[in-house]
Parts: structure tokens; C-alpha cells; sequence
């Protein structure tokens, strides 16, 4: 009986390349399937196919491994795929005791990584091929690429949804945006940026001014301490049984940056801000809003307006090759700063932090694992033990709750995280991980017995240069946490950011 060889290869974007003998490339583009749907499809293709293969393979008079290399060759030609390549085993034997057995055992793990691998190649098909991101630019961009517009959509567990447009005009080196979210009318936010990037000294800088007004109702304070709870420094009241308070706050900040990048892999920055915030109570009555559940004449920093003016420096050496193309490199960022309140307040902070994070490929460049370590410290100057409960360091980076919720706080807090980051398309990226925080009145008094952690799953679209949109769901100590939004947001923090 003649043989005839059928190559088939794997693009990465959910299509298969088919090669037969009379040198046809048959390319089919496939959204998810399962394995067995896409093993008898493979079948259905093969078989028409069988005559007009087993013709020409009976009047070649090439050995296998010629036409092997042959085609192998052919194959090759302007294609970019990876062949799908296996060893051929003895099929082994299991009695139905020991497959029940294990199948029971290895229940959840394969569902689990079932649905993260069905989501995964899902977003890989939508993306394919750049067209989203394509209809994307040629929907909000006009005007040769100078004014555009983007849509906003926020949605977080536990959280009003968040609706809004922003706005930006860009020509060469001049930038400016203008953004509006809306959840209800004690939840919105507007805010306004201009930068400008020149060339002064034989080095690239960038001057950046922004503004900002808010008015948010949902801040929930957990208390103070690595367990809130017991500290006596949380001042909850005897009476309650509420585990956290629930604030409202009105925020003006006005805020500037200079920033100079003095080699590829470092650049430093100046910035200064002046605060305005009110915290009072939420409209309505809750058994959990603030004043039912703390003694606010102990605890510092409710009820008043605070003025405040901050000035920090900042360093952060990145060798990665760009921000959002996964790649191997190193990335750390050191900052400290000086708070003045202004009036009758006079509170005196400074602040100091450490970021490091090591991106270090598993296997191929673009399959990454990083260790992340997060250290973030304020020291009161006027030397009292006790500051305002909203200027303690805040846990942004952490996936488990929203940026509102201050789950722990203290004068040290220490976020650590391990992800592995890889690429599902060139604008698609996933992310596993595993996190924890946790907080301490003194360096040296760091514990994890009670800390909170979560472990996750998601994805973020971007382009070159900024995320357009991300989700992500973990679970850990504090439940189910689930987030997406979508529109530009920034890759990197500072603390002009914090809530």
C-alpha cells in the first residue's frame, strides 16, 4: 500500500497549515474547537485528499525522507508556524479502578486549567492578527492620527460600575488628554493632562502637568496593624460589630512632573502636587459607614479639610527592551518625598519606597516569571504615633481588592507577588499569579500569619505603548475578586495616583 506524507503546523493564532504532496498549502483558520472536533476535521480534510496524494507518490520516485525534506522545504516558504511535533509511545493500559481513581483526584486541577486555557485561546482568535487593534485606531483616531477619542468602562466586584470618554490631542512632541468616568453622583472623576517631551543637555526630557477633581463615596478602612482587629491603634467602637467603616472623599490635586532620561536604561524624575481632600461620611445611613463604627475624635484625619503639599524625586533603572513586549531584564525604582501640610494642619511626612522586579525568561524570551517585591515606608516627622488613618502607604499593586479599600495599613507595608507573564498575541498578553501584603508598625516586625494573598488569572490588550484594556480574577483570603476595564490607563504608578 503507497504512503504519502501530510504535514500539518500550528501558526500560534488558532490556524492550521496544512501541506500536501503536490506542494497546496491549505491554511485553515479555526476558533476554538476541541480536541476531537478538531481531530475529525483534520480527518475530513486528509481523506478527499487521499487519491490525488497516493497518485502522485506512486510516480515519484523519491524515497520518504527526500520528499520529507522536500516539503519540509516547501513548507517553509514565507510561512511562519511551528511545527506540532511528538514521540510515538506504546499505549498504556489502566484498569478502569485506577482511571476512575484518577480522574476523581485530578477533577478540579483539569477544569481549572481547562478554563483558563478555553479563555486564553479565545482572546488569541479575537486579536488575531492585529485586526482589533487596527479597527481600533481607525475608529478613534481622526485627523491623521493627532485627535482622538476612547471609551471608558470600569467594572469591579463590590463597586459601582464606571462609565466615561476621554479625549487627547497628540502632535509631535506635545501631548494633551481629557478624561471623564461617571458611576453616580457620588462617585466621578475628571481629570486633565499636558506633557511636553524636548531635547536639553544631550538628554531627552519630559514636563507633564495634570489636574484632577473627584468625589468618591465606597472608601472602606479596615483599621490599623497587621490584625486590625485587636490593634488598639484601629479605635473601633466597642459597640459595632462592623469589620471596616465606609468614608466618602472630595479630592482636588494639581500636579507636575519633570522627568530626564539620561541612558536607555535610567531616567529620574521630580514632581510636586498640592492636595485638597474633605473625608466625611457617606450620604445615607449604614450600620458601616464611619462614624458608626470608629471613634473618629481618636482616630486622626476624619472630618476635616486637609491641605497638603508634596515633593518628591524619583529614580527607576528598567532594562527591559519596551514596556509592554514581554522580555527578559530587570526593573528598579526608588522614590522619597516630603508631605507639608498647609494651614492648621501640621502634619510632616516622609515618605521612601522601593520597587524591584527581575524578569527572567522560563524556557523561550517571551515566557517570563517574575519576583516582585514592593516596600513602601512614611515616618512622621513631628515624631507622634499616630498620623492621619488615609496617609498610611497604600497597597495599589495588589489584585485582591479595589484601589478604594484599605485593607491593611501601617508606616511599613510590603507587597511581594510571583507571576508568570507570557504572550498570546503581539497585542495580547496573559498573566498567572500569586500575591500577598501585609503591613508593620516596625520594619522588623513583618509577619505573614495573617496576611491577605490571592492567586489569579488574566489578560491585558495594549498597544505599543499604553494597555487599552485588562481583566483579571483571583481568589484568596478576601473571596472572589473580579475586575475589567477598558481605555487608556497608565503602565506605570506614582504616588500622585494614590486614592
Amino acid at each position: 500500500m503507497d504512503r504519502y506524507p501530510v504535514y500539518v503546523g500550528y501558526s500560534g493564532n488558532a490556524a492550521f497549515h496544512i501541506q500536501f504532496p503536490n506542494d497546496e498549502l491549505l491554511i485553515v483558520r479555526m476558533k476554538h474547537q476541541s480536541p476531537m472536533k478538531i481531530t475529525w476535521f483534520l480527518l475530513l480534510l486528509v481523506f478527499p485528499a487521499a487519491p490525488q496524494a497516493v497518485a502522485q507518490t506512486a510516480d515519484s520516485t523519491q524515497s520518504d525522507s527526500a520528499m520529507a525534506a522536500q516539503q519540509d522545504s516547501t513548507v517553509n516558504r514565507g510561512v511562519d508556524y511551528e511545527t506540532i511535533r511528538g514521540i510515538e509511545r506504546d499505549e498504556k493500559k489502566a484498569s478502569n479502578t485506577t482511571r476512575r481513581v484518577a480522574n476523581t483526584i485530578f477533577f478540579l486541577p483539569r477544569v481549572l486549567i481547562d478554563t483558563i486555557l478555553r479563555t486564553a485561546g479565545f482572546g488569541a482568535v479575537f486579536i488575531d492578527q492585529k485586526q482589533i487593534i487596527k479597527k481600533f485606531k481607525d475608529i478613534f483616531y481622526t485627523y491623521d492620527g493627532r485627535i482622538g477619542w476612547y471609551p471608558i468602562i470600569n467594572i469591579i466586584s463590590g463597586s459601582s460600575n464606571g462609565y466615561g470618554l476621554g479625549v487627547f490631542y497628540k502632535h509631535g512632541y506635545t501631548a494633551g488628554s481629557l478624561k471623564g468616568v461617571y458611576g453616580n453622583k457620588n462617585i466621578w472623576i475628571v481629570k486633565g493632562d499636558f506633557s511636553h517631551i524636548f531635547f536639553k543637555w544631550r538628554n531627552f526630557w519630559r514636563f507633564n502637568f495634570s489636574g484632577r477633581f473627584e468625589k468618591d463615596d465606597d472608601f472602606f478602612f479596615h483599621g490599623l496593624g497587621p490584625e486590625p482587629l485587636t490593634d488598639s491603634r484601629s479605635h473601633f467602637r466597642p459597640e459595632t460589630d462592623q469589620t471596616f467603616g465606609i468614608y466618602a472623599q472630595r479630592r482636588a490635586q494639581f500636579k507636575a512632573d519633570l522627568g530626564v532620561r539620561t541612558s536607555p536604561d535610567w531616567e529620574f524624575f521630580f514632581t510636586t502636587f498640592y492636595q485638597n481632600r474633605n473625608i466625611e461620611d457617606p450620604a445615607g445611613e449604614n450600620p458601616a459607614n464611619f462614624t458608626n463604627v470608629f471613634d473618629v475624635d481618636r482616630l486622626p484625619g476624619f472630618n476635616t479639610n486637609i491641605k497638603k503639599w508634596y515633593t518628591e524625586i524619583s529614580a527607576r533603572f528598567d532594562n527591559r527592551e519596551t514596556l509592554t513586549k514581554i522580555g527578559p531584564g530587570a526593573r528598579l525604582e526608588g522614590y522619597m518625598g516630603f508631605s507639608r501640610g498647609l494651614n492648621d494642619d501640621n502634619e510632616r511626612l516622609f515618605r521612601t519606597g522601593i520597587d524591584a522586579a527581575l524578569f527572567y525568561p522560563i524556557l523561550r524570551r517571551n515566557r517570563i516569571l517574575i519576583p516582585r517585591v514592593i516596600l513602601d515606608h512614611v515616618n512622621d516627622l513631628s515624631g507622634r504615633t499616630e498620623i492621619s488613618f488615609h496617609e498610611y502607604p497604600r497597597h495599589v499593586e495588589f489584585r485582591a481588592v479595589r484601589s478604594k479599600e484599605l485593607l491593611r495599613n501601617d508606616f511599613y507595608t510590603l507587597q511581594t507577588s510571583l507571576e508568570y507573564l507570557w504572550p498570546l498575541t503581539y497585542h495580547l498578553n496573559a498573566h498567572l499569579f500569586y500575591e500577598r501584603v501585609t503591613v508593620a508598625k516596625q520594619l522588623s516586625k513583618f509577619s505573614y500569619s495573617s496576611a491577605p494573598w490571592a492567586v489569579g488569572f488574566g489578560m491585558d490588550i495594549h498597544t505599543q505603548y499604553t494597555e487599552i484594556g485588562r481583566f483579571y480574577v483571583t481568589y484568596g483570603s478576601e473571596g472572589w475578586f473580579f475586575r475589567f476595564t477598558a481605555g487608556f490607563s497608565l503602565i506605570n504608578s506614582d504616588r500622585g495616583d494614590w486614592k
